[in-house]
């Protein structure tokens, strides 16, 4: 079990950017609720907290 940190991180799998944060997330053992995007349950809240759509995004 990791570190509780209750963050949520928005990401794709095909992102170079968001693989390197996960490598960190996994290297820390960190509990980061992983989210994929596209996906639409998600899409709404994604945009209004990053209204570029730039991932990735850690809340």
């Amino acid at each position: 079990m990791g570190i509780q940190t209750g963050m949520k991180m928005y990401n794709s799998q095909l992102s170079p950017f968001a693989a390197r944060c996960r490598i960190a997330i996994y290297a820390k053992d960190l509990d980061v609720e992983l989210i994929d995007l596209p996906d639409p349950a998600h899409e709404a809240e994604f945009t209004r907290l990053a209204p570029m759509q730039k991932i990735p995004l850690l809340v």
